[in-house]
């Protein structure tokens, strides 16, 4: 008997020092704006990768220089104990989504960032362990097209391509998700690092079409990892490939803007230098009318219809039947404004775009 008792006992071990194994450990490292009201409270997972937020680094605890520009040595890990790691970051200015709020730890660790606007540099040092995941978090800027570009991580751009997508939400509304060329996220994962040095740098870019690309760096996460390199690879590739087809859409999308005398400057989507209210994308049209001994009524309720159309992009190039349930130039869903105009499509004719747009919001829905 009290040899099956200790059998069952190794058994029990062996599974949890297995487990503690490849669990591994985290460090992680939060960029803020403020040196009183930022700082963490503790005692609350927050990240993608759900610390204790008693145990992330902060600007706010540098050794050197200021929040903007500064030096931490001898970060934590994720069980509060110190490492040699040392980070040193480097950017114009901090700054933060003034309308977000600092309720929670969570909030504050997405409410800041180090500026992009003449890009930032973060240089993480002396990391121990073999190989490691690097998660990099954004904030998007206030006021503009939320495309991150040219984000590079030991020199090699990230996914390969010139831009990937980002949340515009705050993260009171927004999980944590990864941009992995398929999906807009709030974090970038990159895989399998080997080295003991890991540099990444984001920088702000104005778009030819007069778009910005923003998205500060909010925080990292450096995550002990111990996966199979052959699967780091194909992970790698997939996203890459992933991310290609989305620059491929978006190709051929500025093609057809082109051919069809369409610009966006300074957010506005402008036809042949007439604003969108004039003309539509599509050619969808509609019999829908109204007759009122009003004809300023009915005036208005033709003006109405043509400003509803203009907002359809089913047979744009990129696109799915679809009309812009928000701000056109966003290319992208507001599930309240969408509730807001649905029962308007349906009259307008647009039961196909409709359910399109209703699939899609249930395919990316978070429970």
């Amino acid at each position: 008997m009290r040899k099956v008792i200790m059998f069952l006992f190794f058994v029990w071990l062996s599974q949890l020092l297995v487990t503690t194994t490849v669990n591994g450990s985290d460090i992680a490292m939060n960029f803020a704006d403020d040196d009183t009201t930022e700082a963490f409270s503790g005692r609350e997972s927050i990240g993608p990768t759900g610390i204790d937020s008693n145990y992330w680094n902060s600007s706010i605890d540098r050794d050197f220089e200021s929040l903007a520009a500064g030096t931490k040595r001898n970060l934590m890990d994720d069980s509060g104990v110190k490492t040699t790691v040392t980070v040193v970051w480097k950017a114009k200015n901090s700054r933060k989504i003034e309308s977000e709020r600092t309720d929670t730890d969570e909030q504050k660790l997405a409410r800041s960032y180090l500026d992009d606007g003449g890009g930032n540099l973060v240089t993480v040092s002396n990391i121990p362990y073999s190989k490691y995941n690097l998660y990099v978090l954004f904030a998007p800027g206030s006021g503009a097209f939320y495309r991150h570009t040219d984000v590079t991580v030991n020199g090699i751009r990230y996914l390969g391509t010139s831009w990937f997508r980002i949340t515009e939400s705050r993260i009171s509304y927004t999980p944590w998700t990864e941009c992995d060329g398929r999906r807009v996220g709030n974090y970038i994962k990159v895989p399998g690092l080997p080295n003991p040095k890991v540099v990444f740098v984001s920088k702000f870019l104005r778009q030819d079409d007069g778009t910005e690309s923003r998205g500060g760096i909010a925080d990292f996460v450096i995550e002990e990892a111990f996966a199979d390199s052959k699967d780091l690879v194909a992970d790698r590739e997939a996203k890459k490939l992933a991310a290609q087809k989305v620059m491929a859409d978006e190709l051929r999308r500025k093609e057809y803007y082109r051919q069809n005398d369409i610009q966006i400057i300074d957010g506005k989507i402008l036809y042949s230098g007439k604003s969108a209210k004039t003309r539509k994308i599509s050619r969808v049209s509609s019999n829908l009318s109204v007759r009122s001994s009003s004809s300023e009524r009915e005036n208005l309720f033709d003006w109405a219809k043509d400003l509803a159309l203009s907002y359809v992009m089913t047979g744009v190039p990129g696109a799915v039947p679809c009309y812009a349930a928000a701000n056109p130039i966003k290319e992208t869903y507001c599930l309240r404004d969408f509730e807001h105009m649905a029962l308007g499509a349906h009259f307008l004719g647009l039961d196909l775009e409709n359910i399109t747009t209703m699939k899609s919001v249930a395919r990316t829905a978070v429970p």
